[in-house]
């Protein structure tokens, strides 16, 4: 296991990519309600389970569970699906926040890396928050359009697997270029 990563991450990660296919497959067999009552257990783990250290992460997930709470009273179905939307929507915002009130989270995970500081990192940092933070923000609003529509099928596909593959290739790109950033200013 990766240093840092605890078992509750890993078993968190796990749930939120098993969720949308469980909710897919399941989805004629049972009730809607059980999936927001297993959406708000798993906001509920994260946050039970967070770092005392990690102060922008406890009102976006009560923020998220107040969303598919609130949206399970108009439309159970719909909340049942809302799961990745607002979690994606609470990390962008985790990253925009960092935004106003630096060092950005990239920033952050950067020197706990062991990255050595300068302007050019904070820079860099910056940049890639913004990404991150849009990104997050598109792959929310395209989950929660294919909800809206219902298009289970696409949902399904969109939360629990393009998503993933966009977000892991956004990650790896990102790693390699400041690898290669990191180079060029050693050869300086």
């Amino acid at each position: 296991m990766p240093k840092g990563l605890k078992p509750a991450d890993l078993g968190l990660f796990v749930f939120g990519l098993a969720y949308p296919p469980l909710v897919f497959m399941l989805r004629g067999t049972v009730d809607a309600s059980v999936f927001v009552v297993v959406a708000l257990a798993g906001l509920g783990l994260r946050f039970a389970w967070m770092d005392a250290k990690a102060r922008y992460w406890r009102p976006a997930l009560l923020l998220s569970a107040v969303a598919i709470g609130s949206l399970a009273l108009l439309d159970p179905a719909l909340a049942s699906r809302a799961y990745p939307v607002v979690v994606s929507l609470a990390v962008a915002g985790i990253f925009a926040v960092t935004l106003a009130r630096p060092p950005s989270l990239v920033e952050k995970l950067a020197l706990a890396s062991g990255e050595v500081w300068s302007l050019g990192l904070r820079a860099y940092c910056r940049n890639v928050t913004v990404v991150w933070a849009l990104w997050l923000t598109i792959n929310a609003v395209i989950a929660a359009s294919l909800a809206l529509v219902g298009n289970d099928q696409a949902w399904m596909l969109w939360t629990g697997a393009i998503s993933y593959l966009v977000s892991g290739l956004l990650f790896a790109t990102e790693w390699l270029v400041r690898r290669n950033l990191i180079k060029q200013r050693l050869r300086q």
